[in-house]
């Protein structure tokens, strides 16, 4: 199938892909544009940065002006898309809104606590798509300040992520009072279709869903090259900063598995490299602090230093490289974080600090994503870190060598005795 952006877009979308410089549809695009309009519910899997968000965006914008839904009562979307973090739901609510610039629609997102300003304008405003996470939308759906008769479209993006039980039990609601409805569902995923298929049993069991697959499972987009950085679990602090000296061009991420350990390096490293520009990102800051740190990362640029909140579907175009300086446990999680460079085609890079007991960690990972050409996994070598192990080798062997040998000796074994009680 070819679709034309002169002639199959209606004029205001036109207006938008020439504004960002789109010329084409990515892959994803032009299949999910086809089989949005059609009547069966979706599964889509395609990796991360392939452009997604746009891939139901512009057919659901185009839907809902050629529909012109003039006379929708407040609180009653056309629209709806969920997402598990805050951090996705602002990313996508700001590329509907780049959109609905041209498009004059209106769109929502649903913030946490229902007491803000926003929020109360959606119990009195008419609007054509809510972005919001399941726990949320479950909450003002069953008070009815959310009502579904006109919903069309519902969209969960890193729909993969709601099988968690953080969300399963609240997705699985929001499933059932869907049963009342007629609106097309469409899932999508970066990760193992797998995931999507146990998700629709649990949750859509009377549903059919048709398949579009972009690439394959766990994959990263082409350009992307791979280092491991072979260390010792003591000296990634050191190997961290060496690597900003010499290889932390442009904008980056390191990821770290605990939030405690981000903080302690945030620290160390702004100690180190008091000019450069750090921030931090982990899931115990309030939403508030989140979102101030993310803008000012995505204005200023830098080094965001983040546990895995901020590898979730957030889209950072000015990324060069990503450091693993703790390589997740996972393999879903290791495609989100590196699939934070390479997006829409450009070019980016990923180090991944490799300790000895990572050994059975990055083999799945390696296992996971083993059948991609375009991924170079390479060793890079830190002659530094290179001659400390090698001191450190030396200090041992010359430390064990000092050590007089002790002279064998036969245990003494005591003679037993006989309690009094016992004794004739």
């Amino acid at each position: 199938m070819s679709i034309d952006i002169t002639t199959d877009l209606m004029p205001e979308l036109q207006e938008f892909m020439k504004e960002k410089g789109f010329k084409t549809f990515t892959d994803v695009q032009l299949k999910a544009y086809k089989a949005m309009g059609e009547t069966h519910d979706l599964r889509i899997l395609a990796p991360t940065g392939s452009g997604k968000t746009l891939s139901y965006v512009l057919p659901m914008v185009q839907y809902i002006k050629n529909i012109e839904w003039d006379s929708l009562p407040p609180g009653s979307p056309v629209a709806i898309v969920l997402a598990p973090t805050r951090e996705l739901a602002t990313q996508i609510t700001k590329v509907f809104k780049e959109v609905a610039h041209h498009a004059k629609i209106r769109v929502r997102q649903l913030e946490g606590g229902a007491k803000g300003p926003q929020n109360k304008r959606l119990k009195i405003q008419p609007f054509d798509v809510l972005i919001a996470n399941p726990g949320r939308l479950l909450e003002w759906v069953q008070r009815g300040d959310i009502k579904l008769e006109q919903l069309q479209f519902l969209i969960a993006d890193e729909a993969d992520q709601l099988i968690a039980p953080s969300f399963l039990r609240e997705f699985e609601k929001i499933g059932k009072i869907l049963e009342k409805h007629q609106a097309k569902i469409a899932l999508y995923s970066a990760t193992e279709p797998t995931v999507l298929d146990e998700l629709i049993a649990k949750v859509f069991p009377n549903r059919q869903f048709e398949s579009v697959i972009v690439g394959g499972a766990n994959m990263l987009q082409k350009g992307i090259d791979t280092f491991n950085i072979y260390v010792g679990t003591r000296q990634k602090v050191d190997v961290t900063e060496l690597f900003i000296k010499k290889e932390a061009s442009g904008s980056g991420i390191i990821f770290l598995n605990r939030k405690e350990d981000a903080v302690t390096l945030m620290d160390k490293l702004k100690e180190i490299f008091p000019a450069k520009k750090f921030t931090l990102l982990h899931g115990d800051m309030t939403q508030g602090e989140r979102k101030k740190n993310f803008e000012k990362y995505r204005t200023t640029g830098g080094i965001l230093i983040a546990t895995d909140i901020a590898a979730r579907g957030i889209d950072l175009q000015q990324l060069d490289w990503v450091l693993n300086y703790d390589l997740p446990f996972e393999a879903v999680y290791y495609v989100h974080r590196c699939g934070r460079v390479g997006r829409m085609g450009k070019d980016g890079r990923i180090y991944n600090l490799v300790s000895g007991k990572d050994g059975l960690i990055i083999n799945r990972i390696n296992k996971a994503i083993g059948e991609q050409t375009a991924l170079k996994i390479k060793a890079l070598e830190v002659p530094e870190i290179k001659a400390q192990q090698k001191a450190h080798i030396a200090k041992k062997k010359s430390k064990a060598s000092a050590i007089p040998e002790k002279k064998k000796t036969r245990p003494q074994v005591k003679q037993k005795r006989t309690p009094r009680y016992k004794r004739k």
